[in-house]
């Protein structure tokens, strides 16, 4: 019984609290990059002034994604829009978009609690070095993927996250023109980067802090 005590210990040591602390994180990373200043400072990095996309395609790109965070509907952004229009499936796809970023609160609030719970209440160190070990195995695994057949990733992805063919848009339509793939690239890298530094910014701190201890415990000895 002892024995399968400890082995549940370390599970959740080892496993299941990094796990959770690295969807915690990726979930707020995702939304903080989905604000518009930070989204529209990618996408001017991504898609640089004076290239194929005109300056008013950029502002009805501004408009579609400054969108995920305001009270309209994506019938009434298509019609603010001054130098296109958006198919019905384009305006379904980011109405599904948008649902899907405020959907990403929960995990976000559910993986919170239970951080607070295991490491303020339960007093349970929650292991960023295997969150951070975790996403190196992730970030390396995309990456691989995303130089071998980037496209494959980017339709395996959508096909996962939408579970149907709804993100397929048609062939020349504004949302391919308006976000291009470096678009997308650039913001995973964003995100991606922001993850390892912050994982690994908590490893370092948290093994600065082990150390502390246990000095201080021999110290007390």
């Amino acid at each position: 019984m002892a024995n399968q005590k400890h082995i549940s210990m370390q599970a959740l040591r080892i496993v299941i609290i990094p796990m959770i602390a690295l969807i915690t994180l990726l979930s707020s990373f995702i939304l903080i990059t989905s604000t518009p200043p930070i989204w529209e400072t990618i996408y001017d990095t991504a898609v640089p002034k004076g290239g194929k996309i005109k300056p008013e395609w950029r502002l009805d790109a501004k408009r579609i994604s400054r969108a995920y965070w305001e009270d309209k509907s994506y019938t009434e952004v298509n019609q603010s829009l001054t130098s296109t229009r958006l198919y019905k499936k384009e305006i379904d796809h980011f109405t599904d978009v948008r649902k899907l970023i405020h959907l990403l609160v929960f995990p976000l609030g559910i993986g919170l609690s239970i951080l607070i719970i295991w490491r303020w209440v339960l007093k349970q160190p929650i292991g960023w070095f295997y969150s951070l070990l975790y996403t190196s195995l992730l970030g390396i695994t995309l990456a691989i993927w995303s130089i071998i057949a980037w496209r494959h990733m980017f339709r395996s992805l959508h096909w996962w996250i939408f579970q149907d063919d709804s993100w397929i848009l048609p062939k020349g339509c504004a949302s391919l023109i308006l976000f291009p793939y470096s678009v997308w690239q650039m913001v995973g890298a964003v995100v991606l980067i922001a993850l390892f530094l912050s994982l690994g910014v908590l490893s370092v701190l948290q093994m600065l802090q082990s150390r502390k201890s246990k000095k201080n415990l021999e110290n007390d000895s």
